[in-house]
């Protein structure tokens, strides 16, 4: 280079032109580096060749010779020239003329390296104010081409007489483009632009979606995306339907300094005729809405809001798919492991058995925790606090008022035993407003108190085995509790406690009731078996069996819960993890009177690589409840779903799954589909079937393909026929 080629005068030669540069390029600072350097002073002309780097604040421009006129201020380079801009762009060219300040500049056989590793080549290019690039006849593509044929058409790539980058705008604009597929034009328009690689957000029109069905129609959707600032947007997304009303819904979001909400909704009018006699209501739609904000360090608030005007919009729309809408307000504070709620609830049922003046709504609900310090007598000591205000319209309302305080020690013998006892005090008020008149047109009241004082031990000593294969571990535990009986008098409603389901994850629970309103009273005790295996090689099992027992009458739990007679349904887990792909789970309950299966779960989840070490993953769930815990129509339910994804080559992916209702030996849904993903490219199609009816709700077929171009967008469409599919 320079340093090693130049005697002192050509470099002294060097600096002048250095400082000169830095004087006619805004201050910027340019070094010069090459194998030779030739200064005619005359001419006020610099030529440098071979690996010629010239390097600015800003700019870095390399190629095989540079001639800088420093009368005209141009620069002009040949042979594999190539200039890096501030923001990472590079330029390639054959032949390049530019300003001495790089902004301006005219160049043959150029390439234009953006970012995502979009690329532009053309014929020609002009450069202009640092901001703007002309090409002509160009390509713009961000696939790859093939390593085994060079000279071979990328995926896509769209062809145009004319390319303008105008990097202030961050927009790329075509005239008289084709997107050609493999070298084939399959899309002529005048005029198409796009925002640039850089762009993660702008307004303008998004990608639309077709789809057809018997019930909605040709249904048309055009997204606009509004990006109001750089903190807010706006997305509008109407759907255009031939057969019914028009569905107009968009989504707002904000962020703010200290959090963000975001706003979702839809409203339609639909033609009452087409839509059928089930759902003929005047006005359909429904406003999602999600916030947190960050008060303190350590105060949080925000809301969730779910509402929709009907019970089955949501479904028929695939908006949403739940039974129930759960909308809630909240404040929060947490301070280490102590911490205070407020919050409130609203919920709106779907099923044709709710009744929405029965199903109640609170404000507010307030929990509190906090944890003494130091030990007292070597255990824990936290107390808590839980005050509800539940209203109906119709039914009965209450208020409640807990307060509870408790002491729990642990501690661990040399010999591995765990012992463990806890006392717990928790007293109540509730303020009772039933549905029912008293002389005086006034409902009735009434106060409830009670006190709950409860006792217990545990204890637990893990025994270890250290075979050839592996280590086992058996573990036997066993809980004592006491609490008063009678602790449950009938004049205090429930509302939080009315679904007990019993099984391992509640078998050592001290009160095994969900909520607050019952309470788990009597002496009973609670016992069970923990086996472990880990082996040498990786395999890993676990098991647990376990039952309590209550040793005195209490009130009764639900029928179906398990826990409904003093012997307890047996609950178990099984655990089987034979080798890294796979992964077996059952969770059972069996009645110990006949030893009958009464609750079955069963978990399996596999990924492996097979054929050429293709990933292969699938997972199947089986599902059977007895009738016996059924207990609105004491029907049995047994289910099976499964799916599988299989990436058979690299850019290739098949996947399914299915549901099945083996009690009806009918099918719920279905779902195949075909994915394609490499660097610039997505296609996907897939074929899907729901044979569920709900009201207006039918079964329907549907295939759905999407097609999406990297930096450009996607184009979607489906086609839905509804019709005798179900069963």
């Amino acid at each position: 280079m320079l340093a090693a080629a130049f005697t002192l005068l050509p470099a002294i030669a060097l600096s002048s032109v250095a400082v000169a540069q830095s004087a006619d390029v805004a201050g910027d600072t340019v070094l010069i580096e090459a194998d030779e350097m030739v200064h005619d002073r005359d001419n006020d002309v610099v030529t440098a060749d071979g690996n010629v780097e010239i390097t600015s604040d800003s700019h870095v421009l390399l190629a095989d010779s540079v001639v800088y006129d420093r009368g005209t201020k141009t620069v002009t380079a040949s042979g594999n020239v190539s200039l890096l801009q501030p923001d990472g762009q590079v330029m390639f060219a054959d032949t390049m003329v530019l300003s001495d300040d790089f902004a301006d500049g005219v160049g043959n056989t150029v390439r234009l390296l953006l970012e995502d590793n979009a690329r532009v080549a053309a014929n020609s290019g002009t450069r202009s104010a640092g901001n703007r690039t002309e090409l002509n006849k160009a390509v713009y593509t961000v696939c790859d081409v093939c390593a085994e044929d060079p000279d071979s058409s990328p995926l896509w790539q769209i062809r145009s007489f004319k390319v303008v980058h105008d990097k202030e705008k961050k927009r790329v604009e075509y005239e008289d483009a084709f997107i050609e597929f493999f070298g084939v034009p399959v899309f002529y328009t005048p005029y198409f632009s796009h925002p640039d690689p850089s762009v993660k957000r702008q307004t303008g029109l998004l990608t639309p979606t077709i789809a057809i069905s018997e019930d909605f129609g040709t249904s048309v959707r055009t997204p606009f995306f509004w990006n109001i600032a750089p903190n807010m947007d706006f997305t509008f997304r109407p759907r255009w339907q031939t057969e019914v009303g028009h569905v107009y819904a968009g989504e707002f979001r904000h962020h703010l300094g200290f959090g963000e909400y975001t706003i979702d909704a839809s409203a339609t009018w639909p033609d009452e005729d087409a839509v059928g006699v089930n759902a003929i209501e005047p006005f359909r739609g429904h406003v999602f809405a999600d916030a947190k904000f960050d008060i303190t360090q350590k105060t949080t608030a925000g809301l969730e809001l779910k509402l929709t005007s009907d019970e089955t919009y949501l479904r028929r729309y695939d908006i949403f798919n739940d039974n129930d809408l759960i909308s809630t307000a909240y404040a929060e504070t947490i301070d280490g492991r102590n911490y205070a709620r407020a919050e409130a609830f609203y919920f709106q049922g779907l099923l044709t058995t709710d009744d929405q003046a029965s199903i109640p709504f609170v404000a507010p609900l307030i929990d509190a925790e906090y944890y003494f310090k130091p030990l007292i007598a070597g255990g824990q000591v936290k107390a808590s606090v839980n005050a509800l205000n539940l209203q109906r319209v119709e039914g009965t309302s209450f208020q409640r008022y807990s307060a509870d305080i408790g002491w729990d020690l642990s501690r661990t013998a040399r010999t591995g035993e765990q012992f463990g006892a806890f006392v717990d005090v928790r007293g109540d008020v509730y303020v009772v407003d039933e549905d029912v008149l008293v002389p005086g047109g006034k409902n009735q009241s009434s106060v409830q108190t009670r006190l709950l004082p409860t006792v217990g031990l545990e204890y637990s000593w893990p025994w270890i085995s250290d075979s050839g294969g592996g280590a086992h571990v058996i573990e036997p535990i066993v809980q004592a509790i006491y609490s008063p009986s009678n602790s449950n008098p009938r004049d205090i409603p429930n509302d939080d406690s009315l679904a007990v389901d019993f099984d391992t994850t509640h078998l050592f629970d001290r009160n095994r009731y969900p909520g607050f309103d019952r309470f788990e009273d009597g002496a009973r005790v609670n016992y069970g078996l923990q086996y472990s295996y880990v082996g040498d090689e990786g395999g890993e099992a676990n098991l647990l069996l376990g039952q309590s027992y209550q040793l005195e009458d209490s009130a009764a739990f639900p029928r179906g819960s398990g826990l409904q007679s003093s012997e307890s349904d047996v609950v178990g887990r099984l655990q089987i993890n034979p080798a890294p792909y796979l992964d077996v789970v059952s969770r059972f309950r069996v009645d110990p009177s006949d030893g009958k299966l009464l609750r079955n779960e069963v978990d399996l989840t596999s990924s492996f690589n097979v054929f050429e070490n293709r990933p292969f993953a699938l997972y199947a769930n089986y599902v059977f409840l007895d009738q016996s815990l059924d207990t609105t129509n004491r029907r049995e339910g047994e289910e099976i779903n499964g799916g599988f994804s299989y990436n058979f080559t690299d850019d290739w992916w098949l996947s399914a799954s299915a549901r099945r209702d083996l009690r009806r030996s009918a099918m719920v849904s279905n779902w195949i589909g075909l994915t394609y993903l490499d660097e610039c490219f997505l296609f996907s199609l897939a074929f899907e079937q729901s044979f569920i009816r709900d009201r207006d709700i039918e079964p329907t077929t549907s295939v759905v393909f999407r097609i999406e171009l990297v930096t450009l967008g996607e184009f979607g469409g489906t086609t839905d026929v509804a019709g005798p599919t179900g069963n």
